[in-house]
């Protein structure tokens, strides 16, 4: 699949809302902390950072239209939970989505993304 998107550019972006969720994370300690609470439910504080309309966007470009960029953020937390949720072709072959690099192959180098399993 062609897109008008290179992968510096989706990686940039991809890279922004992950800053933005770390620094998300770090309010939410810091909120834990100050408040000396035993539970991180008592107050919340978000910052708009407009990351799902740059998920939205990326989709659109990419042509994600199975929520893969989605996925990948917030299922397997940048690909960190990628080996505890492995995506599988229609062969049973592992489909690695660790990386940036490897959602990028997968929403270019998949002819039916439909295919996929998780």
């Amino acid at each position: 699949m062609m897109n008008c998107l290179s992968f510096e550019d989706f990686k940039r972006h991809i890279k922004d809302i992950q800053l933005m969720s770390e620094l998300q994370d770090k309010i939410d300690d810091a909120k834990h902390i100050f408040n000396k609470s035993e539970t991180k439910e008592e107050f919340h504080f978000y910052f708009p950072t407009g990351a799902d309309n740059i998920i939205e966007l990326l989709a659109m470009l990419t042509n994600d239209k199975n929520e893969w960029i989605d996925y990948w953020i917030y299922e397997l937390d940048f690909g960190k939970k990628a080996n505890e949720y492995k995506c599988k072709d229609y062969n049973g072959k592992i489909i690695p989505l660790n990386t940036i690099e490897d959602l990028w192959n997968l929403l270019n180098n998949y002819e039916d993304i439909n295919g996929i399993n998780n």
